[in-house]
């Protein structure tokens, strides 16, 4: 049995951690997970600032509703992520002033990240807070920091395999050899 297969890196913003959702994550659960020869653990990465507050939200959800919230960020990827780049580029440098906690929830307000959450019942005030959470924070930066020095990662998304990153690995047909490896 393959305990855990890690998806130690995926980035809310990234294109490939989005494809590897829709097309990979289907098949893991349903041909490996479900049998209980792999077990299936999402760590995010913080490429970027942008980053932080999905990652954030999605930490702060409870157990039952934390997939189908990770599930809905990666699907509607495209569209919150426009609402960050729609952000002039002075207003996103007056927000950047401010102090870290402000400015992550003021940059998720401005970017539609509180929209989002809310079309998905999370109220403004659990918005807040969850955005407002320096141990949520220094947890995803200890978590970004072991995923470049334990496991050498270089792109997201990135997968760990007992222990082992999964060199070259960004797609489900990549990564599915691996396991198949793993598991002979």
């Amino acid at each position: 049995a393959v305990k855990p297969a890690r998806a130690e890196g995926q980035v809310f913003t990234c294109p490939h951690c989005a494809e590897f959702k829709a097309q990979g994550v289907p098949v893991l659960l349903r041909n490996y997970v479900s049998t209980g020869n792999v077990s299936y653990e999402f760590r995010s990465f913080l490429l970027n600032g942008i980053d932080i507050g999905p990652s954030l939200l999605a930490m702060c959800q409870p157990p039952e509703s934390a997939w189908k919230f990770t599930s809905a960020l990666f699907a509607t990827q495209q569209q919150w992520v426009q609402g960050y780049q729609n952000i002039p580029e002075s207003e996103g440098q007056r927000l950047t002033q401010l102090p870290p906690d402000q400015a992550i929830v003021a940059i998720a307000d401005a970017g539609g990240l509180d929209d989002f959450a809310r079309m998905r019942g999370v109220p403004k005030a659990k918005f807040t807070q969850c955005l407002s959470n320096s141990a949520g924070f220094d947890k995803l930066q200890a978590n970004a920091k072991e995923a470049v020095e334990k496991y050498g990662l270089t792109g997201t998304p990135t997968f760990v395999i007992n222990g082992e990153t999964v060199k070259n690995a960004y797609s489900w047909a990549a990564l599915e050899p691996a396991l198949k490896d793993a598991l002979n």
